[in-house]
């Protein structure tokens, strides 16, 4: 974590995540002002070395999925308890894909809860009901075996008791040169794949690996046993990261990640409420709710969380809107939804879907919450398109499937900017300057307007505005300053009056000059102007 923290304060992250490493992306990467970015890595040491070298020579640092790093966080290890029987399913349990492990035999030690003498079988299966053994039950606690020839087409299994009165209870699993799945028989891989990775991080050009995306809690122990073996394999030159929406007690303390990452989009918030067609605009009464509701509610928790551990934490803002793009080779392996697709879905079109394109305040107005929250990097989700399947939740469609296209920060034919793009590229260029300040803050108090304008408890003793779509932060380190924040997202210029009991100093930092404080019978106040989503700050003059 140290390493971290030298890192952060020499080099704050603006980062962009899901980049393809064409060298025109790399180079509008370098002309939005990112200086990491995030790539699916290769199993293939020859072409991923290319990539990162190209990465390299434009000084931007990397976060890699390594696809064997990945599978091995996700994988369970430890003995875990279930009750969910009769049919359990372990996704992701292991990897019967990596190189020698068809020449494996796994052991699989059960112990049977309710065990009666008469005679049962577990039935091992895969996801599509084929059944690959059964194994006649003898006694309550017992270990069969499975060859790694015979998994070699099964992404995971279902294990079924054939009568469905018992409970399984799996003690543990592992090989003849391992005591489980993971330590021993995984770690000289995790090594392999570390040393090749260490031996291009310099200071100023650091790689970390991505472990698992949105982490689950089952994932948690093995998370961390990956990344405490990528520390420890890389000498501390490299760790490991996690990613998930909502930080808990449990993921810091089991994880004990080496900071936080955060991916909370209020534009989806349509997922709320199934009756909305698509994201709220501002403006809305909704919008408002969801930005408060979906982004600062989870910016509250992680700012909690990143002071308690001292952990630094990193933001992730949505950069994305739902397009309506057509997919020819996914249809082939859905072929009974293939007309309602055709007839749903316009070819080669960038029309706005559920998810409408973000505007330029909002987007301002999210990455400056963050950082009134005590963020002390930002990432962009997502940069090139994304492609999938989306099912429609609302009207006479609701329940039906079509083609979906994410519209990012870049057109997918031509590889130029989009206008979010444009807007990324400018919010950039004024973190570049203003994060190398917010490295060094601590969010020391977070406090708002409510709907009528009135202020929450805050040691300013501010109590009131006359506009109530203000959010307030309270930064320290030798000095102290204040962080205002609109959050209507509108189009206009806000002008507004907030009320104090005391006579403050204030140093606004961007007009470089002191504010004005009125009287107003006993009470004082000071006016602000702010474009819609933007921010100001001030210095704090005791």
């Amino acid at each position: 974590m140290i390493l971290f923290f030298l890192f952060l304060y020499t080099k704050p992250i603006i980062g962009v995540f899901n980049v393809q490493p064409e060298k025109e992306v790399i180079n509008l990467l370098k002309d939005c002002y990112f200086n990491f970015a995030q790539i699916y890595g290769e199993e293939d040491i020859n072409k991923s070395k290319e990539r990162i070298i190209l990465f390299k020579e434009n000084n931007i640092s990397l976060i890699i999925e390594d696809p064997i790093i990945t599978r091995l966080a996700s994988l369970l290890y430890y003995q875990r308890k279930v009750n969910n029987l009769p049919t359990l399913i372990f996704q992701d349990f292991i990897n019967f894909n990596i190189p020698g492990s068809e020449k494996e035999e796994y052991y699989f030690k059960i112990k049977l809860k309710n065990y009666n003498k008469e005679e049962n079988y577990l039935i091992i299966k895969n996801e599509k009901e084929v059944i690959l053994k059964r194994i006649p039950i003898k006694d309550k606690e017992f270990t069969f075996i499975i060859k790694g020839e015979e998994l070699a087409n099964f992404s995971y299994l279902i294990f079924d008791l054939e009568k469905k009165d018992g409970q399984i209870d799996f003690l543990t699993i592992y090989t003849n040169s391992s005591d489980s799945l993971l330590k021993g028989y995984f770690d000289k891989i995790i090594k392999e794949r570390v040393n090749f990775y260490k031996n291009f991080v310099d200071k100023d050009f650091q790689i970390y690996l991505y472990l698992s995306d949105e982490t689950k809690y089952y994932q948690y122990l093995t998370t961390r046993y990956v990344k405490e073996k990528i520390e420890e394999y890389s000498d501390r030159k490299i760790t490991g990261l996690s990613h998930l929406p909502l930080i808990t007690k449990d993921y810091c303390e089991n994880v004990k990640p080496s900071f936080l990452w955060v991916d909370i989009y209020h534009n989806i918030g349509r997922n709320a409420d199934f009756n909305l067609e698509r994201t709220p605009e501002p403006g809305d009464t909704n919008f408002i709710y969801f930005l408060e509701d979906l982004l600062i509610k989870n910016l509250d928790s992680v700012r909690k969380y990143s002071l308690i551990y001292a952990l630094p934490f990193i933001y992730e803002a949505p950069a994305f809107s739902e397009g309506c793009y057509i997919f020819d080779g996914l249809v082939d392996y859905f072929p009974p939804y293939k007309k309602e697709w055709d007839d749903s879905v316009r070819r080669n079109s960038e029309e706005e879907g559920a998810y409408r394109e973000i505007r330029e305040e909002e987007l301002n107005c999210v990455i400056n919450l963050a950082l009134l929250y005590g963020a002390k990097g930002i990432f962009y989700w997502h940069f090139l398109p994304l492609k999938g399947i989306w099912q429609f939740q609302y009207g006479k469609n609701k329940g039906k499937y079509k083609y979906y296209y994410l519209n990012g920060i870049v057109k997918k034919e031509t590889l130029a900017l989009r206008p979010v793009g444009n807007y990324v590229k400018k919010i950039n260029k004024r973190l570049r300057e203003i994060l190398e300040i917010f490295k060094d803050f601590t969010s020391k108090e977070v406090f708002s307007c409510d709907k009528k304008g009135f202020i929450n408890e805050n040691s300013l003793s501010f109590f009131y505005s006359n506009y109530p779509y203000l959010h307030f932060g309270i930064l320290v380190n030798n000095k102290k300053y204040l962080m205002i924040v609109e959050k209507s997202c509108e189009k206009k210029i806000i002008e507004a009056k907030i009320y104090l009991k005391r006579r403050l100093k204030f140093y606004d930092i961007d007009e470089k000059k002191f504010v004005n404080f009125y009287q107003d019978g006993k009470d004082y106040y000071f006016e602000i102007k702010l474009k819609g989503g933007g921010s100001k700050i001030f210095e704090i003059i005791d």
